[in-house]
């Protein structure tokens, strides 16, 4: 079973505009509304694989309530813990025939001690049947070791553990050694710089694939996302480099989270590093061919992964 960890769930609303008047009102015929938080979009996608995921995180509030709501919909398996505050709600406008969104997040609420005993005790309960991803943002005021403490915690139940985050959180992490680590660029220079005391900036194919092996030292798979250029992975002294099997012109809203949910989905069904890549690519590709923060389909997963060649390149 694949287990998911969001610590800063939220309600993603989603509008698209023609343009923005800012002198008067400005009305849309509807809003979308999502549960969100990188954990919890790759719990929804692997559902859409028909995976078994369960989601683990914190819950307040209306908006906890509403994020529930949308997930039972879907199909997919929480197990919270609920809180005392209001899960936060980010805002995304698309205005029409332009690039990029207008996007406003909220920082979230405050989790106490106790309920973070209690997440724990959840956690405990997985085992080395399991893995569980670690992913997204945490809240205000908690300790920047939370990550790593839950990666040790992992180890003693035997449990895999993927990290993807950013920042002194995700330092911490690494420095635990969790089986996967999945930055995207500009991520992977910021931990980079902490690990080797320089600073690092991959513009070219040979720095991607140095910025790999180096991040493959500190954990077992290291996959870094390269927006519309594909990823480059490393394991072991192997390299692998994987571009989109279709042009993109864009770097689809979450498509990092996809690669996590389809490589650890094949990967969790006795599936080889290569094979979980080529599914990875696809779920990525397949999400950044879809509009606003619309998750992959599987029939677009399917037919992408049969596209995606890969590149078998020697180590550094």
């Amino acid at each position: 079973m694949i287990a998911t960890l969001t610590l800063n769930p939220s309600l993603d609303l989603t509008a698209s505009l023609k343009k923005v008047d800012l002198r008067d009102i400005n009305r849309v015929p509807e809003i979308q509304r999502d549960p969100g938080g990188k954990g919890i979009n790759i719990s929804r996608i692997i559902r859409r694989l028909k995976g078994s995921t369960v989601a683990y995180g914190f819950i307040g509030g209306y908006t906890g309530t509403k994020i529930c709501e949308l997930l039972k919909k879907e199909g997919v398996r929480t197990d919270f813990v609920r809180i005392a505050g209001d899960n936060r709600s980010n805002i995304s406008i698309e205005i029409t025939g332009k690039r990029g969104q207008i996007k406003i997040n909220e920082d979230g609420p405050s989790v106490k001690a106790g309920d973070f005993r209690k997440l724990f005790s959840k956690l405990s309960a997985l085992t080395r049947r399991d893995c569980l991803i670690i992913s997204g943002s945490i809240p205000a005021g908690t300790d920047e070791d939370i990550y790593a403490r839950i990666i040790r915690l992992m180890r003693r139940t035997g449990t895999k553990t993927v990290l993807d985050s950013d920042g002194e959180p995700f330092f911490r992490g690494v420095k635990e050694k969790p089986f996967l680590i999945k930055p995207n660029i500009f991520e992977a220079e910021r931990l980079l710089k902490r690990i080797t005391g320089r600073v690092f900036r991959i513009c070219s194919e040979e720095e991607l694939a140095e910025a790999a092996c180096i991040l493959a030292c500190h954990s077992e798979i290291a996959i870094i996302s390269w927006g519309a250029r594909g990823i480059m992975a490393a394991s072991k002294g192997r390299l692998w480099r994987l571009r989109p099997p279709v042009r993109l012109k864009r770097s689809g809203v979450g498509s990092g989270d996809a690669v996590v949910a389809g490589f650890t989905h094949a990967y969790m069904n006795n599936k080889g590093i290569e094979e979980s890549l080529r599914q990875g690519i696809a779920c990525g590709t397949a999400s950044s061919i879809r509009k606003g923060t619309a998750l992959c389909r599987p029939a677009d997963v399917s037919r992408l992964a049969r596209k995606t060649t890969i590149t078998s390149l020697h180590s550094l």
